[in-house]
Protein backbone atom coordinates (compact mmCIF):
# COMPACT_ATOMS: atom_id res chain seq x y z
CA UNK A 1 0.00 0.00 0.00
CA UNK A 2 1.32 3.42 -0.94
CA UNK A 3 2.44 6.03 1.53
CA UNK A 4 -0.39 8.41 0.62
CA UNK A 5 -3.19 5.85 0.83
CA UNK A 6 -1.75 4.33 3.97
CA UNK A 7 -1.55 7.79 5.52
CA UNK A 8 -5.19 8.50 4.63
CA UNK A 9 -6.39 5.25 6.16
CA UNK A 10 -4.35 5.60 9.34
CA UNK A 11 -5.54 9.18 9.71
CA UNK A 12 -9.18 8.04 9.60
CA UNK A 13 -8.49 5.24 12.07
CA UNK A 14 -6.57 7.55 14.39
CA UNK A 15 -9.57 9.81 14.95
CA UNK A 16 -12.29 7.14 14.83
CA UNK A 17 -11.55 4.47 17.42
CA UNK A 18 -14.91 2.73 17.34
CA UNK A 19 -15.11 -0.65 19.09
CA UNK A 20 -12.64 -2.79 20.97
CA UNK A 21 -8.95 -3.20 20.16
CA UNK A 22 -9.69 -6.53 18.47
CA UNK A 23 -12.51 -5.02 16.40
CA UNK A 24 -10.31 -2.13 15.28
CA UNK A 25 -7.53 -4.51 14.25
CA UNK A 26 -9.96 -6.68 12.27
CA UNK A 27 -11.33 -3.59 10.55
CA UNK A 28 -7.82 -2.42 9.66
CA UNK A 29 -6.97 -5.85 8.25
CA UNK A 30 -10.08 -5.86 6.03
CA UNK A 31 -9.39 -2.34 4.76
CA UNK A 32 -5.70 -2.86 4.00
CA UNK A 33 -6.59 -6.06 2.16
CA UNK A 34 -9.19 -4.15 0.11
CA UNK A 35 -6.81 -1.33 -0.79
CA UNK A 36 -3.96 -3.69 -1.66
CA UNK A 37 -6.29 -5.70 -3.90
CA UNK A 38 -7.53 -2.64 -5.78
CA UNK A 39 -3.96 -1.45 -6.37
CA UNK A 40 -2.43 -4.80 -7.33
CA UNK A 41 -5.35 -6.54 -9.04
CA UNK A 42 -7.39 -3.66 -10.43
CA UNK A 43 -4.63 -1.29 -11.46
CA UNK A 44 -5.49 1.56 -9.10
CA UNK A 45 -2.72 4.10 -8.64
CA UNK A 46 -0.22 3.64 -5.84
CA UNK A 47 -1.37 7.02 -4.54
CA UNK A 48 -5.09 6.20 -4.86
CA UNK A 49 -7.24 8.79 -3.08
CA UNK A 50 -9.70 7.12 -0.68
CA UNK A 51 -11.98 10.14 -0.95
CA UNK A 52 -12.93 8.82 -4.40
CA UNK A 53 -14.25 5.54 -2.99
CA UNK A 54 -17.61 4.68 -4.54
CA UNK A 55 -19.96 2.20 -6.17
CA UNK A 56 -17.58 1.22 -8.97
CA UNK A 57 -14.84 0.09 -6.57
CA UNK A 58 -17.24 -1.95 -4.45
CA UNK A 59 -18.77 -3.81 -7.39
CA UNK A 60 -15.32 -4.63 -8.75
CA UNK A 61 -14.08 -5.87 -5.39
CA UNK A 62 -17.15 -8.03 -4.78
CA UNK A 63 -16.90 -9.52 -8.26
CA UNK A 64 -13.27 -10.47 -7.66
CA UNK A 65 -14.02 -12.04 -4.27
CA UNK A 66 -16.84 -14.08 -5.80
CA UNK A 67 -14.50 -15.26 -8.56
CA UNK A 68 -12.11 -16.46 -5.87
CA UNK A 69 -14.90 -18.60 -4.40
CA UNK A 70 -15.40 -16.71 -1.13
CA UNK A 71 -18.65 -17.33 0.72
CA UNK A 72 -21.20 -14.53 0.61
CA UNK A 73 -21.07 -14.18 4.39
CA UNK A 74 -17.29 -13.64 4.23
CA UNK A 75 -17.73 -10.99 1.55
CA UNK A 76 -20.36 -9.25 3.69
CA UNK A 77 -17.84 -9.06 6.56
CA UNK A 78 -15.33 -7.40 4.25
CA UNK A 79 -17.94 -4.91 3.06
CA UNK A 80 -18.82 -4.05 6.65
CA UNK A 81 -15.37 -2.55 7.18
CA UNK A 82 -15.55 -0.67 3.85
CA UNK A 83 -18.96 0.77 4.76
CA UNK A 84 -17.52 1.93 8.06
CA UNK A 85 -14.73 3.73 6.18
CA UNK A 86 -17.20 5.26 3.72
CA UNK A 87 -19.21 6.64 6.64
CA UNK A 88 -16.14 8.37 8.04
CA UNK A 89 -15.41 9.84 4.59
CA UNK A 90 -19.05 11.00 4.17
CA UNK A 91 -19.44 8.68 1.17
CA UNK A 92 -21.75 6.07 2.67
CA UNK A 93 -24.52 7.08 0.26
CA UNK A 94 -22.31 5.87 -2.61
CA UNK A 95 -21.85 2.33 -1.28
CA UNK A 96 -24.24 -0.26 -2.76
CA UNK A 97 -26.24 -2.60 -0.55
CA UNK A 98 -25.51 -6.31 -0.25
CA UNK A 99 -28.48 -7.01 -2.48
CA UNK A 100 -27.23 -4.56 -5.11
CA UNK A 101 -23.91 -6.41 -5.03
CA UNK A 102 -25.69 -9.68 -5.77
CA UNK A 103 -25.09 -11.18 -2.34
CA UNK A 104 -27.64 -13.71 -1.21
CA UNK A 105 -29.86 -12.96 1.73
CA UNK A 106 -28.51 -14.79 4.73
CA UNK A 107 -30.40 -17.99 5.46
CA UNK A 108 -30.98 -19.09 9.04
CA UNK A 109 -31.63 -22.48 10.51
CA UNK A 110 -35.08 -23.05 11.97
CA UNK A 111 -33.71 -25.65 14.42
CA UNK A 112 -34.07 -24.81 18.08
CA UNK A 113 -30.52 -24.81 19.48
CA UNK A 114 -31.50 -23.90 23.03
CA UNK A 115 -30.15 -25.96 25.94
CA UNK A 116 -30.96 -25.27 29.57
CA UNK A 117 -28.04 -25.41 32.01
CA UNK A 118 -28.51 -28.31 34.44
CA UNK A 119 -26.78 -29.60 37.59
CA UNK A 120 -25.49 -32.41 35.39
CA UNK A 121 -23.57 -29.94 33.26
CA UNK A 122 -22.16 -28.17 36.31
CA UNK A 123 -21.01 -31.41 37.94
CA UNK A 124 -18.27 -31.73 35.30
CA UNK A 125 -16.82 -28.27 36.02
CA UNK A 126 -14.77 -26.66 38.75
CA UNK A 127 -16.19 -23.68 40.66
CA UNK A 128 -14.74 -21.04 38.37
CA UNK A 129 -16.02 -22.69 35.20
CA UNK A 130 -19.44 -23.17 36.79
CA UNK A 131 -19.70 -19.41 37.31
CA UNK A 132 -18.62 -18.75 33.72
CA UNK A 133 -21.37 -20.98 32.37
CA UNK A 134 -23.96 -19.68 34.79
CA UNK A 135 -23.23 -16.15 33.53
CA UNK A 136 -23.91 -17.40 30.00
CA UNK A 137 -27.15 -19.06 31.06
CA UNK A 138 -28.54 -16.34 33.34
CA UNK A 139 -27.69 -13.29 31.21
CA UNK A 140 -27.32 -14.66 27.67
CA UNK A 141 -23.65 -13.73 27.54
CA UNK A 142 -21.24 -14.79 24.84
CA UNK A 143 -18.26 -16.81 26.01
CA UNK A 144 -15.83 -13.89 25.77
CA UNK A 145 -18.21 -11.67 27.72
CA UNK A 146 -18.54 -14.19 30.55
CA UNK A 147 -14.77 -14.80 30.70
CA UNK A 148 -13.97 -11.08 30.86
CA UNK A 149 -16.83 -10.29 33.24
CA UNK A 150 -15.75 -7.88 35.97
CA UNK A 151 -18.37 -7.69 38.70
CA UNK A 152 -17.20 -4.30 39.94
CA UNK A 153 -17.66 -2.71 36.53
CA UNK A 154 -20.80 -4.61 35.56
CA UNK A 155 -22.86 -3.76 38.65
CA UNK A 156 -22.32 -0.01 38.82
CA UNK A 157 -26.01 0.64 38.07
CA UNK A 158 -28.92 -0.71 40.08
CA UNK A 159 -31.15 -3.25 38.37
CA UNK A 160 -28.93 -4.05 35.40
CA UNK A 161 -25.47 -5.20 34.40
CA UNK A 162 -23.24 -3.22 32.07
CA UNK A 163 -20.95 -4.94 29.60
CA UNK A 164 -17.78 -3.14 28.57
CA UNK A 165 -17.04 -2.54 24.88
CA UNK A 166 -13.89 -4.67 24.84
CA UNK A 167 -15.81 -7.66 26.21
CA UNK A 168 -18.42 -7.51 23.45
CA UNK A 169 -18.54 -8.50 19.79
CA UNK A 170 -17.79 -5.60 17.45
CA UNK A 171 -17.06 -3.42 20.47
CA UNK A 172 -20.74 -2.72 21.18
CA UNK A 173 -21.24 -2.12 24.93
CA UNK A 174 -24.70 -2.86 26.29
CA UNK A 175 -26.82 -3.30 29.39
CA UNK A 176 -28.95 -6.26 30.44
CA UNK A 177 -31.75 -5.98 32.97
CA UNK A 178 -31.58 -8.02 36.18
CA UNK A 179 -35.03 -9.59 36.51
CA UNK A 180 -34.91 -12.45 39.02
CA UNK A 181 -33.40 -13.65 42.28
CA UNK A 182 -31.21 -16.26 40.56
CA UNK A 183 -29.36 -13.50 38.75
CA UNK A 184 -28.94 -11.49 41.95
CA UNK A 185 -27.56 -14.56 43.74
CA UNK A 186 -25.18 -15.32 40.88
CA UNK A 187 -23.82 -11.78 40.83
CA UNK A 188 -23.16 -11.99 44.55
CA UNK A 189 -21.30 -15.29 44.10
CA UNK A 190 -19.21 -13.85 41.27
CA UNK A 191 -18.36 -10.81 43.41
CA UNK A 192 -17.23 -13.01 46.30
CA UNK A 193 -15.26 -15.31 44.00
CA UNK A 194 -13.42 -12.50 42.24
CA UNK A 195 -12.61 -10.75 45.49
CA UNK A 196 -11.34 -13.99 47.06
CA UNK A 197 -9.19 -14.88 44.05
CA UNK A 198 -7.77 -11.45 43.31
CA UNK A 199 -4.64 -12.18 45.32
CA UNK A 200 -1.81 -9.77 45.97
CA UNK A 201 -1.21 -9.00 42.30
CA UNK A 202 -4.23 -6.73 41.99
CA UNK A 203 -4.36 -3.05 42.81
CA UNK A 204 -7.63 -1.29 43.49
CA UNK A 205 -7.70 0.08 39.95
CA UNK A 206 -7.02 -3.24 38.24
CA UNK A 207 -9.81 -5.06 36.48
CA UNK A 208 -11.08 -8.44 37.55
CA UNK A 209 -12.20 -11.23 35.22
CA UNK A 210 -13.07 -14.92 35.35
CA UNK A 211 -9.70 -15.87 33.85
CA UNK A 212 -7.51 -17.58 36.47
CA UNK A 213 -4.46 -15.62 37.61
CA UNK A 214 -5.12 -12.86 35.10
CA UNK A 215 -1.51 -11.69 35.20
CA UNK A 216 -0.24 -15.17 34.29
CA UNK A 217 -2.78 -16.87 32.01
CA UNK A 218 -3.81 -15.47 28.66
CA UNK A 219 -7.47 -15.19 27.64
CA UNK A 220 -7.19 -17.66 24.75
CA UNK A 221 -5.57 -20.34 26.92
CA UNK A 222 -8.39 -20.38 29.44
CA UNK A 223 -11.01 -20.04 26.72
CA UNK A 224 -9.69 -23.26 25.17
CA UNK A 225 -9.97 -25.01 28.53
CA UNK A 226 -13.60 -23.94 28.80
CA UNK A 227 -14.33 -25.04 25.23
CA UNK A 228 -12.65 -28.43 25.76
CA UNK A 229 -14.80 -29.16 28.81
CA UNK A 230 -17.92 -27.93 26.99
CA UNK A 231 -17.20 -30.26 24.09
CA UNK A 232 -16.72 -33.24 26.41
CA UNK A 233 -20.14 -32.79 28.01
CA UNK A 234 -21.96 -31.89 24.79
CA UNK A 235 -22.43 -28.13 25.20
CA UNK A 236 -22.45 -26.54 21.75
CA UNK A 237 -21.90 -22.91 20.80
CA UNK A 238 -24.46 -20.43 22.11
CA UNK A 239 -26.91 -23.06 23.37
CA UNK A 240 -27.36 -21.46 26.82
CA UNK A 241 -27.62 -18.04 25.16
CA UNK A 242 -30.40 -19.36 22.91
CA UNK A 243 -32.29 -20.62 25.96
CA UNK A 244 -31.87 -17.30 27.74
CA UNK A 245 -33.25 -15.42 24.70
CA UNK A 246 -36.34 -17.62 24.59
CA UNK A 247 -36.97 -17.27 28.33
CA UNK A 248 -36.46 -13.51 28.16
CA UNK A 249 -38.81 -13.19 25.19
CA UNK A 250 -41.56 -15.06 27.06
CA UNK A 251 -40.99 -13.03 30.21
CA UNK A 252 -41.39 -9.79 28.23
CA UNK A 253 -44.22 -10.77 25.90
CA UNK A 254 -46.10 -13.50 27.75
CA UNK A 255 -45.74 -15.63 24.60
CA UNK A 256 -43.77 -18.71 23.70
CA UNK A 257 -41.49 -17.84 20.79
CA UNK A 258 -42.07 -19.43 17.38
CA UNK A 259 -38.86 -21.46 17.38
CA UNK A 260 -39.99 -23.09 20.65
CA UNK A 261 -43.38 -24.11 19.18
CA UNK A 262 -45.07 -20.84 20.04
CA UNK A 263 -47.64 -19.20 17.74
CA UNK A 264 -46.61 -17.60 14.48
CA UNK A 265 -46.61 -13.82 14.36
CA UNK A 266 -49.37 -13.89 11.72
CA UNK A 267 -51.60 -15.85 14.11
CA UNK A 268 -51.50 -13.17 16.80
CA UNK A 269 -53.98 -10.32 17.29
CA UNK A 270 -52.79 -6.71 17.12
CA UNK A 271 -52.14 -6.37 20.85
CA UNK A 272 -50.10 -9.57 20.90
CA UNK A 273 -48.14 -8.48 17.82
CA UNK A 274 -47.28 -5.23 19.56
CA UNK A 275 -46.00 -7.19 22.57
CA UNK A 276 -44.07 -9.51 20.22
CA UNK A 277 -42.39 -6.56 18.49
CA UNK A 278 -41.46 -4.85 21.75
CA UNK A 279 -40.09 -8.05 23.29
CA UNK A 280 -38.08 -8.97 20.19
CA UNK A 281 -36.54 -5.49 20.15
CA UNK A 282 -35.42 -5.75 23.78
CA UNK A 283 -34.05 -9.27 23.30
CA UNK A 284 -32.16 -8.07 20.22
CA UNK A 285 -30.59 -5.22 22.19
CA UNK A 286 -29.74 -7.36 25.21
CA UNK A 287 -28.17 -10.04 23.00
CA UNK A 288 -25.95 -7.30 21.55
CA UNK A 289 -26.85 -7.96 17.93
CA UNK A 290 -26.80 -4.32 16.94
CA UNK A 291 -29.58 -2.00 15.85
CA UNK A 292 -32.20 -3.48 13.52
CA UNK A 293 -30.54 -6.92 13.43
CA UNK A 294 -33.71 -8.87 14.10
CA UNK A 295 -32.69 -11.18 11.27
CA UNK A 296 -29.93 -12.51 13.51
CA UNK A 297 -32.15 -12.58 16.59
CA UNK A 298 -34.62 -14.70 14.61
CA UNK A 299 -32.22 -17.65 14.92
CA UNK A 300 -32.79 -17.45 18.69
CA UNK A 301 -36.52 -16.82 18.96
CA UNK A 302 -37.93 -17.52 15.49
CA UNK A 303 -38.83 -15.38 12.51
CA UNK A 304 -41.52 -12.70 12.39
CA UNK A 305 -43.85 -14.24 9.83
Amino acid sequence: MSHRTDYQLKDVLKYNKDGSVDARQTRYNHLTKFIAHMQSERGYASHWNLNKLGKKEIHRYVRDLKDKGLEHRTIENNLGAIRWLATKLNREHLIPSNRDCGLKKREFSTDNKAVRLTPGHLASMDGRMQLVNRLKAEFGLREKESLKFDHRYATQSVGKIKLKDNWCKNGRPRSIEVVNDRQVQLLQEVAEFQKAHAGQHFKKTDTYSMIPDVKQMKFNAYRKQVQDVSKEIGIKGHSFRHQWAQDRFKQLSGLDCPIADGPKYSELDQEQQNKWDAAAGIVNQELGHGKDRLDTTATYIGARE
